[in-house]
């Protein structure tokens, strides 16, 4: 079991334990770069990531296709382009039933 230091609550913690790590990026007809972006983010951490992307209106199709290909990546459509910063929010509202249940690390999520 692969376990790392958790520096805020001084214990250990193994990754069986763990939540995954909720990372909310936002998605504009992102092409090739996604699935670069996606592998990145599996590998950027021990602990699991559950990957939500906020669309701001992609017409290419290549966030919903990777939301269906990959079992930890959500396709959350913000209802067109509501810009950077409305977008993450909207995603964080839609992340709260998920982390209230403990689905997902409830203290915090990443945005990449």
């Amino acid at each position: 079991i692969d376990s790392q230091i958790c520096p805020t609550k001084l214990k250990r913690v193994t990754t069986t334990d763990a939540k995954p790590i909720a990372v909310i990026t936002v998605t504009f007809s992102p092409g090739d770069h996604l699935a670069a972006f996606l592998d990145s983010v599996s590998g950027a951490t021990v602990r699991g990531a559950y990957t939500v992307l906020a669309d701001n209106g992609s017409t290419d199709g290549t966030p919903q296709a990777a939301a269906k290909e990959r079992d930890n990546v959500e396709f959350f459509a913000t209802g067109g382009n509501i810009g950077y910063g409305s977008a993450i929010n909207a995603a964080a509202r839609h992340l709260k039933d998920k982390r209230l249940n403990g689905d997902i690390e409830p203290e915090f999520f990443v945005l990449a």
